[in-house]
């Protein structure tokens, strides 16, 4: 996948989860043309423990977000 494709994906995403911002995915191939993003981060939870988060991403070639994906 193109820098420029990862880079316009990432906007969207940043816009979303705005705690993801700054995190550089991993880009996976996916099923066919298709590639999987993931964007792992750590949130503080209202106890004060950190929790890990991953936003899954399948988009394609051309940058078109076909599905989204969060881990609770």
């Amino acid at each position: 996948m193109d820098k420029e494709v990862i880079a316009k994906i990432c906007e969207k995403v940043y816009k979303r989860f705005p705690e993801t911002e700054k995190k550089k995915p991993k880009v996976k191939p996916y099923d066919g043309d298709l590639s999987l993003l993931l964007f792992n981060y750590k949130v503080k939870t209202a106890d004060g423990l950190s929790m890990s988060r991953t936003v899954r991403v399948i988009a394609n070639p051309k940058g078109k977000i076909i599905k989204i994906t969060t881990s609770r």
